[in-house]
């Protein structure tokens, strides 16, 4: 390839149900929790992992003696989380009436020459671009704004001195592009429509931006918890229709338990998750359900997990639906 850089693509996914919307408020939490909490997953807990190649061993002397409080949310954090959100509703247009613009992504062909020869990772069919990404070379994203679709032409360029392969470093490159296709993305503007998309609760963009700013809140609040905290695999998503994890500070009074569902089944029985490294003469209150329970009732009676489906709701928590998921608090108290 003859990228400049290494570009991370951000892709956000909202999934819908007909009968229900996802809980995307807990989502939006356990998407980055579940994706650090995947790579210990060979182990129950935070004991250390070790292979032919690899060796990894758990975190010594580090305490978590209690949450860090959060720090104050800027309004720049809240802007900036929503317009990630808004990304995942933009709507994709294909055009045909028009020439390249900055923001389309194209779709091309390009063969790529040097000394008048073709080299290796220079060409490609029907390559999708966006304009503007800075995925390629300098000059060549901003040479094909202004061509319509089925146009081809030679643009001149140069690799970068500092270029990462060294064989083409500073060396004259001749490409010849050719335009398949012009599609643009149009992100929605945030207003109370939208709103009823992003969120279960927030009927207004007042309420939302309060919703958002929740959201940033728990995730500094619970920042050290979820990297230092020892971590249990509760329940395989490769096993079961439910996946189940928590993690549990040092002083073990504080502890998270992220729970999601694929499927819900009516009239369900009572589901129960069994947690582990609490102390069980400790009593750790469950604010969202307005319950408490003992450290031992919990590691060997489980934790309830209550919903429409099995005839009952318990404090905040909604009626259950596919792709349901919840994050729980313990405090020892």
């Amino acid at each position: 390839m003859i990228y400049s850089t290494d570009v991370e693509k951000k892709i956000i996914t909202i999934y819908e149900d007909k009968r229900c919307i996802m809980k995307k408020r807990i989502v939006m939490l356990m998407t980055g929790i579940m994706s650090a909490a995947m790579l210990l997953t060979a182990c129950e807990a935070s004991k250390g992992l070790e292979t032919d190649r690899l060796k990894i061993t758990q975190y010594k002397g580090v305490e978590v003696e209690q949450v860090e409080k959060p720090k104050e949310i800027s309004d720049e954090d809240v802007e900036s989380r929503i317009q990630m959100m808004l990304e995942g509703q933009a709507e994709t247009k294909e055009i045909t009436d028009r020439a390249v613009q900055g923001g389309d992504t194209v779709n091309i062909d390009y063969v790529g020459k040097i000394g008048g020869k073709e080299f290796e990772g220079g060409s490609a069919k029907g390559y999708d671009l966006e304009i503007g990404s800075g995925n390629f070379i300098e000059g060549f994203e901003d040479s094909i704004i202004g061509h319509k679709i089925g146009e081809t032409f030679d643009w001149n360029g140069k690799f970068p001195d500092n270029y990462g392969n060294t064989e083409y470093a500073g060396k004259d490159v001749v490409f010849t592009i050719t335009v398949n296709g012009i599609t643009e993305r149009n992100v929605p503007e945030l207003d109370d429509k939208i709103v009823a998309k992003l969120s279960e609760n927030a009927k207004t963009v007042k309420e939302y931006k309060e919703e958002v700013k929740k959201q940033i809140r728990f995730m500094k609040e619970y920042r050290l918890l979820l990297q230092f905290g020892t971590f249990y695999r509760l329940s395989s998503p490769f096993e079961h229709n439910m996946t189940a994890w928590m993690t549990v500070s040092e002083d073990q009074k504080v502890a998270l338990v992220g729970w999601y569902r694929m499927m819900n089944r009516v009239n369900a029985p009572y589901a129960r998750i069994r947690l582990k490294g609490l102390a069980p003469e400790l009593y750790y209150e469950d604010a969202s359900a307005g319950r408490g329970y003992y450290g031992d009732e919990l590691m060997n009676l489980g934790l309830l997990t209550s919903d429409s489906s099995s005839g009952e709701v318990i404090g905040d928590i909604k009626p259950g639906c596919d792709f349901d998921s919840r994050i729980y608090v313990l405090k020892a108290v």
